[in-house]
């Protein structure tokens, strides 16, 4: 019983999550309720709070999940494009992170809209801040073997400012690259500074 108890709880957590994350989508997070998170999952308000204290931790807890699969993702996608970057090939290597790593405008909206309510609310800002750091953290090391296993020229800033530094270039480029979707010519300059931010501002040539 205890087990089937567990089960059913982690599936009520995850349909209400996958609500969320449509009503955030839909609605924005600022003018989300409760009520329409619990309406679109077919859920109570009981079952909301029994698996949640607050909408902010309901945020929370799909970011850390979006954000653990994108870690993954990305320590997936080097492995596979290792190879292809060590034959001199690391232009190509990044556009291909770039298109398994996708651009969801969704998701992006919902985050900077988080990310603005975090800025008016200095113990949400603390908490986002945490949960940044934590996937800060799981880059460090997949950066740090691909730098090794490439062979790439060691970056002047520590491992957690590279990452840092990854993660503004593409969250930054991303923004003009969604609200630009037809200029093509967006992509190769997002892939152009990302690759710059890899290799310690050398010349993507080198």
């Amino acid at each position: 019983m205890p087990a089937r108890v567990t089960r059913r709880r982690a599936e009520t957590r995850q349909r209400m999550l996958d609500a969320a994350f449509e009503v955030f989508a839909a609605r924005g997070f600022g003018r989300a309720t409760v009520e329409e998170v619990c309406e679109a999952a077919g859920y109570t308000r009981g079952a909301f709070y029994s698996n949640f204290s607050s909408m902010d931790e309901m945020f929370f807890a799909l970011y850390e999940q979006r954000t653990t699969a994108m870690v993954a993702l990305i320590q997936q996608t080097l492995a596979g494009t290792a190879e292809a970057a060590r034959d001199g090939d690391l232009a190509g290597a990044v556009d291909r992170i770039l298109a398994t790593l996708g651009a969801d405008s969704r998701w992006y909206a919902v985050n900077a809209e988080f990310t603005a309510h975090a800025l008016r609310h200095p113990d949400v800002g603390t908490a986002l801040s945490c949960h940044r750091r934590a996937v800060r953290e799981a880059l460090v090391p997949i950066l740090e073997a691909a730098a090794a296993g490439l062979e790439l020229p060691a970056a002047s800033a520590t491992p957690d400012l590279l990452a840092r530094t990854i993660i503004a270039v593409h969250d930054g480029t991303l923004a003009q690259v969604l609200v630009e979707p037809d200029d093509n010519s967006l992509r190769t300059w997002q892939r152009d500074l990302l690759l710059g931010s890899i290799l310690g501002n050398r010349s993507s040539s080198t």
